[in-house]
């Protein structure tokens, strides 16, 4: 895991002192080779917007490259068992707290980074894919989360 925090300039107030404890998930996979790497996608938004249908989507039009999607909520799994439940290649894991995000996260780039490995890449488009599905309410404890480590403070008192 890699603490990105305290890869910024410190400064020398307790704040910074702070957010250099707060660590964050890796997001990168470290035998990705960078020209046939995907571009990032977070998806983000309220609940019935479509989110994880438009990703579900694409994953059908590539049937042969996998998809690791860290869910917030359970709508990824009911697509999957109804409109989308011909496709055999989505992993999907539902995190409803930041410690059960992260560790969905550190250990999907992990499971990339063997596949990557195991299986050498030769064009971009089959590159496998990382999806975060936010729903608006894990946002909202993800904010929590940091202000509470950082600050000390619940998101109301800061």
């Amino acid at each position: 895991m890699v603490n990105q925090a305290s890869k910024s300039k410190s400064k020398s107030n307790s704040n910074s002192e702070a957010k250099s404890r707060v660590t964050l998930p890796r997001m990168a996979a470290s035998r990705a080779r960078p020209e046939f790497s995907r571009e990032r996608i977070l998806s983000y938004g309220k609940e019935g917007t479509g989110k994880s249908y438009s990703w579900l989507s694409i994953a059908r039009s590539f049937p042969n490259v996998p998809f690791w999607c860290v869910d917030t909520d359970d709508s990824t799994q009911r697509l999957l068992e109804d409109e989308f439940s011909d496709l055999e290649n989505v992993i999907v894991e539902v995190a409803q707290t930041w410690e059960e995000f992260n560790e969905a996260c550190d250990r999907f780039i992990v499971e990339i980074d063997d596949y990557v490995a195991a299986y050498p890449i030769e064009r971009r488009e089959d590159y496998p894919w990382l999806i975060i599905d936010f729903s608006d309410t894990t946002w909202d404890m993800v904010q929590n989360y940091f202000t509470e480590q950082v600050f000390k403070k619940g998101v109301g008192e800061y």
